[in-house]
């Protein structure tokens, strides 16, 4: 989840299920904004994280806060350190053990959690499923290889694709892109 600014107003950008383009109606403006690791900000915020998946809402709509949008980025900061002192570590190392490559199944190892459970628990923290967030996590890993200059064969084989092609499928699946 993000909280986001075109100059005018504070968003929060839910968890996005399936890739979208923004479209701003009238003339392009600047936009920018603070991405939470998973888990986070639908703590700070006190609600499921899937009451907003796939939406835009203003932040306050949501939380009754308002944030000038000029100070969005201070304020993030601020919500990230806040978080860390306060906010339940559980969805973020499950979220951290997705990142690195675990299987669904060993976190519910890790947990002691049945698949039942952690999936409902994911809805809540992530807006979607262990399985969607994995997916998610490895493309955003992938991403960060790709950005280095990493061969596209290799990032596949590194985050766990068959091959390059299901790397770009996945891609374009998650972030339309080509």
């Amino acid at each position: 989840m993000d909280l986001v600014t075109d100059g005018d107003a504070v968003v929060v950008a839910g968890p996005d299920s399936r890739a979208r383009r923004f479209n701003p109606a009238g003339a392009p403006r600047p936009m920018w904004g603070a991405r939470f690791h998973p888990g986070l900000l639908q703590q700070l915020l006190g609600l499921p994280a899937h009451e907003v998946t796939d939406r835009v809402v203003p932040l306050a709509d949501i939380s009754g806060m308002r944030v000038e949008p000029s100070s969005l980025l201070s304020m993030s900061m601020l919500c990230k350190t806040l978080a860390a002192e306060q906010c339940d570590p559980v969805p973020l190392r499950v979220a951290a053990e997705l990142w690195r490559g675990s299987t669904v199944e060993a976190v519910t190892q890790m947990t002691g959690w049945s698949t039942r459970h952690l999936r409902r628990l994911s809805a809540d923290w992530f807006g979607y499923g262990p399985k969607h967030l994995q997916r998610v996590l490895r493309l955003r890993r992938a991403q960060v290889l790709l950005d280095k200059g990493f061969v596209k064969a290799r990032v596949a084989a590194e985050c766990g694709y068959a091959d390059a092609s299901h790397l770009w499928r996945d891609r374009k699946g998650l972030a339309v892109v080509s």
